[in-house]
């Protein structure tokens, strides 16, 4: 069991750094130049260029992307966003409390409902909640998360106007906080239900 984690972390590791090259070096393909976002198309070309190497845009790619993953390795910095200025750990802190009780709540809501409709399908083999569980259960698998989300929000969003369509504020949501997750909820919770 132990070489088994151990080897999953092993690998955890190669992972990692491909992904993050891929995203960081796909930033290149992207359209425009993150200095004429920041300053806008009228800023000088001195400017421009000021700008680009204060933000370390003049290195060559690999030498950035080297230097992205030693600072996360060493320093745990992330950088900092070229919109807001803020440094991205603070925009991932910000976001991770909502993160993570929408995880919980998919958890245990496929927990809550993918046990029960198991046992059901198991006592009434062959009959029609069994069948009704094995047709839930297909869907649930087969669909993408990316096909069921805007499905279930066009239909229950836009054309039933039952839930919200975008967004989440506690101060401004206050008592009607959880009817923000639902969507998100069953869209989460939908694979491992089935």
């Amino acid at each position: 069991m132990i070489r088994f984690i151990l080897g999953r972390l092993a690998l955890a590791v190669p992972t990692l750094l491909a992904i993050s090259a891929l995203v960081f070096f796909s930033a290149y393909l992207a359209p425009g130049d993150p200095a004429d976002i920041i300053l806008g198309e009228k800023a000088t070309p001195a400017t421009k260029a000021r700008l680009r190497e204060q933000l370390g845009l003049d290195r060559p790619p690999v030498e950035r992307y080297l230097s992205y993953v030693g600072g996360i390795v060493t320093r745990g910095d992330m950088g900092v966003s070229y919109q807001t200025r803020e440094p991205v750990k603070q925009i991932l802190a910000r976001g991770f409390p909502n993160t993570a009780l929408l995880a919980s709540l998919a958890l245990l809501a496929s927990l809550l409902v993918g046990i029960p409709l198991g046992i059901l399908a198991a006592v009434t083999v062959n009959r029609l909640p069994d069948r009704l569980a094995m047709v839930l259960a297909l869907l649930g698998v087969a669909l993408p998360s990316f096909v069921l989300g805007p499905a279930l929000v066009l239909l229950l969003a836009v054309q039933m106007g039952t839930f919200p369509v975008i967004g989440f504020s506690v101060a401004e949501s206050g008592r009607n906080a959880p009817i923000f997750f639902v969507l998100p909820v069953i869209v989460l919770a939908a694979r491992s239900t089935a």
